[in-house]
């Protein structure tokens, strides 16, 4: 991956190529990705949360307003939808935190069987245990806010536990365009648990698992998440940061278009992008490896019906 980094640097982006694929080859032969067992594992998120809605209903869970969530694949702006939400003052960016992946471990312990089929076992006063235990666990500075922010991409898989365990809060959706998501991943040496980020095809198919998983939440919460464009918000910062503010109900303040001025702590790939004002560079970065994406693209169409592939350019 650092091979890659430096020939990208120098313009040499067919190398680069070569030892990105050297890279996450070594990576998916320690995990390899299996999309039907994912395909499985996000059917079942979906069925067994609205499964104990329609058995306790929407309401049961801790009422606390404060959490908002935002959420998407890794690489799609969430780092900047939180230094700009972060920026208000009656707003605190805790950053990422494992507390909802607790959350599915501590209904393990309730159960003694395995999450998500486990979700429809829960009554009412254990799921209100569960919020109130996910807000336990947030540092007592962040919860004096009116809002805290849990900026976790892959909480995206557990909207169905938040949302009825915290009623209401809310969340927001980052996603980009599907192809810059994908590969901007691919060119990050994520962990091997992260099957999924190693071959473009398993990213194009898990993408599309992801996206069919997020119509589903949204049709369950239609109220309580916002989606939000990357593209958009590099195009006007102060229009989506308006519409996110109006979303959790706070007023504008000048303060969050100044978000690379903050001072706050950033543990994530995005730190250095978080520190400068907004910039379009990479919306289309990966037309400079546009003969290499035939297989992610064809994986897109393959797992998104509505996907549609870019028209082809010559490549700088």
């Amino acid at each position: 991956f650092g091979l890659a980094r430096a020939y990208e640097q120098r313009k040499q982006h067919d190398k680069a190529f070569e030892f990105l694929e050297q890279g996450n080859r070594v990576k998916a032969e320690m995990q390899p990705y299996d999309d039907a067992d994912t395909g499985r594992f996000v059917d079942s998120l979906a069925d067994c949360a609205e499964a104990l809605a329609a058995r306790l209903g929407f309401e049961a869970g801790c009422p606390d307003p404060r959490p908002v969530f935002i959420l998407g694949m890794p690489r799609s702006g969430t780092s900047l939808t939180e230094q700009i939400l972060a920026s208000h003052s009656e707003v605190a960016g805790a950053g990422e935190l494992s507390y909802a992946y607790d959350m599915a471990h501590r209904i393990r312990d309730i159960t003694k069987q395995a999450f998500p089929d486990n979700m429809k076992l829960l009554s009412a006063e254990q799921l209100r245990e569960l919020g109130e235990y996910y807000l336990s666990r947030h540092k007592p500075d962040n919860l004096a806010h009116r809002y805290v922010v849990d900026k976790t991409p892959l909480n995206f898989q557990y909207i169905g536990l938040l949302g009825l365990a915290l009623p209401r809060a809310k969340f927001i959706h980052c996603h980009r365009d599907p192809v810059q998501n994908c590969f901007s991943i691919h060119k990050m040496p994520f962990d091997k648990k992260q099957a999924y980020a190693h071959s473009l095809q398993s990213l194009g198919l898990y993408y599309g698992r992801y996206w069919q998983l997020m119509e589903r939440w949204k049709s369950m919460f239609p109220d309580r998440i916002l989606d939000v464009c990357y593209e958009d918000t590099v195009a006007d910062t102060e229009a989506q940061s308006r519409r996110m503010l109006e979303f959790i109900d706070l007023p504008f303040e000048a303060e969050v278009l100044e978000f690379h001025r903050s001072k706050r702590l950033v543990k994530t790939p995005s730190a250095s992008q978080v520190r400068q004002p907004i910039y379009s560079d990479a919306l289309q970065a990966w037309r400079k490896y546009e003969k290499h994406m035939g297989p992610l693209i064809e994986a897109l169409q393959q797992s998104m019906p509505d996907f549609q592939a870019p028209e082809a350019q010559i490549a700088e």
